[in-house]
């Protein structure tokens, strides 16, 4: 193959024919004499200048990606090249964007679960409107102002449950405060300022 250029439907048929070698073995059932037969399909695969679009059109990776492969018993070697190339056809593909518009759709998702799991919990600890709103709004303050706890509930390390339930304890420690506030002001006599 060296530096001659192929053009990518001759890269996609050897590709294919790779394929068709790599899958026979594989469904065949896996044998030590087969080692030198996948390692040259390996090593021609190495050298084929496979673009994103090839990958997509063959789905080598997936037949690289298989547990087989993985697990080649009779040969390091097979195991080493295979995970290679599927290690960097990733990143090929990554870095064309491949995954961003399925990236995006999962956090979406992740963020629309997350924050019905929050509302859940939230009417969980309490049931009255009003004390449910103060909830919601301390969930929606916290989530502002403290960016850890936010990015530990995408990431899972933060349950949903603890969240709120600290949440719900910082708002009634907050409403017990304004109460005694609200009652000292008054039985403060109205001639007296009430110094802050």
């Amino acid at each position: 193959f060296g530096d001659v250029e192929l053009p990518d439907a001759e890269v996609r048929g050897d590709v294919k024919k790779l394929l068709r070698r790599l899958e026979g073995v594989r469904l065949g059932g896996i044998s030590a004499t087969d080692t030198e037969e996948v390692v040259d399909a390996l090593r021609q695969l190495e050298q084929l200048p496979i673009t994103v679009t090839c990958l997509k059109a063959t789905k080598i990776a997936i037949e690289l990606n298989q547990p087989c492969w993985k697990n080649f018993g009779p040969s390091g070697e097979v195991r080493e090249r295979a995970s290679s190339l599927v290690r960097r056809w990733r990143t090929m593909y990554r870095a064309e964007g491949g995954t961003d518009t399925a990236m995006k759709a999962t956090q979406v998702r992740h963020c629309r679960n997350l924050s019905m799991d929050l509302e859940d919990c939230a009417h969980a600890v309490i049931q009255k409107l009003g004390g449910y709103m103060e909830i919601i709004n301390g969930v929606a303050g916290y989530l502002q102002g403290c960016p850890t706890d936010a990015r530990d509930l995408m990431a899972g390390t933060l349950s949903t449950k603890d969240f709120v339930a600290k949440v719900a304890a910082a708002v009634k420690r907050e409403s017990e405060r304004k109460r005694r506030h609200a009652s000292i002001d008054v039985s403060r006599p109205s001639g007296q300022r009430r110094l802050m």
